[in-house]
């Protein structure tokens, strides 16, 4: 195996050069990241691949991975693995763990907490690096358009339409309590990249909750959206995806066990249940908080953006 993989550079921080290489890559797994993608993608962590030693400078890309730091400025609370690609025609060399690896060893400080959700194909490996399961996510699918929600939301609570500027601090703000550390940048990206974004207002006129939609070719996908009540989740859905004909995907951690069932009235179904696993400090588990998850353990946490940033 070792000589295989030497078949492949070391792993590099990738950039905007190497987009048009990366979507590629993207196609050949049928994983349906857009250019917007990537862009967020790599503006938001950092990206490490390999490629063929024998190809050109800017040769196809073999494997990548990204990690996504979350946290202060002064160091992340947490960062989240996402984007681990292998090319068809370079598996079983060692590389996926190369690329993943290569993350790990880029995190400060290195016993950051680490999250993912993992797909089938990955399980083995994240297993094999210390990775343990902390909650699942129920990945649902409608074919859109949505019907209407049964509920009402709560007395006098309203969904404005965008996400205005004087807004974006209080977005922020629910974002950090919801999802357990700060990722102020990747939201200010997601938000630009969105097809979609609407607030929740209470009697107050105070925001209490937020969500985006963000188009990937047909395909809608509704999330982050951080909002404690589960109506106003199925308000805000609705509300995202009101004009899209298309597929439309949400995906929701188990911290929300009743909203799967609730979403199926919307016309959605269950496709998927992957995994969300963990790494702590210092290859264990010793310094995940709660019950593994950030914050609350994600309890406010209606729907996350999507596997590859949780």
């Amino acid at each position: 195996m070792a000589a295989a993989a030497e078949q492949s550079s070391a792993p590099r921080r990738l950039g905007f050069p190497d987009i048009e290489a990366l979507k590629r890559l993207s196609v050949a797994l049928n994983w349906p990241h857009t250019h917007e993608d990537w862009q967020t993608i790599l503006l938001s962590g950092m990206v490490y691949g390999v490629r063929a030693v024998d190809g050109p400078a800017r040769a196809e890309i073999d494997a990548c991975a990204a990690l996504f730091p979350y946290g202060s400025p002064g160091g992340p609370n947490c960062c989240v693995l996402g984007m681990v690609m292998v090319a068809p025609h370079a598996r079983r060399r060692g590389l996926g763990q190369r690329v993943v690896q290569h993350c790990l060893d880029a995190r400060s400080p290195a016993t950051v907490p680490v999250y993912l959700a993992s797909t089938a194909q990955g399980l083995a490996l994240y297993e094999g690096l210390g990775f343990r399961p902390v909650g699942h996510l129920s990945k649902m699918l409608a074919d859109g358009p949505l019907s209407a929600p049964c509920g009402q939301l709560p007395s006098d609570w309203t969904i404005q339409d965008n996400i205005a500027m004087a807004d974006f601090g209080p977005v922020l703000t629910l974002d950090r309590a919801a999802f357990g550390a700060s990722r102020d940048g990747f939201l200010k990206h997601r938000i630009g990249q969105a097809a979609a974004h609407a607030g929740v207002r209470d009697v107050s006129g105070n925001l209490v909750g937020f969500g985006l939609a963000v188009r990937q070719g047909d395909l809608l996908i509704v999330g982050p959206i951080a909002v404690a009540d589960d109506r106003a989740v199925l308000a805000l859905v609705h509300h995202l995806a009101q004009g899209h004909d298309g597929p439309i995907r949400i995906d929701v951690p188990d911290s929300r066990p009743a909203l799967p069932g609730a979403l199926e009235a919307l016309g959605f179904r269950l496709t998927e249940q992957p995994p969300v696993m963990a790494l702590g400090g210092a290859g264990d588990a010793a310094g995940l908080p709660g019950n593994g998850l950030p914050g609350n353990g994600w309890r406010d946490y209606a729907a996350i953006s999507a596997q590859a940033f949780l």
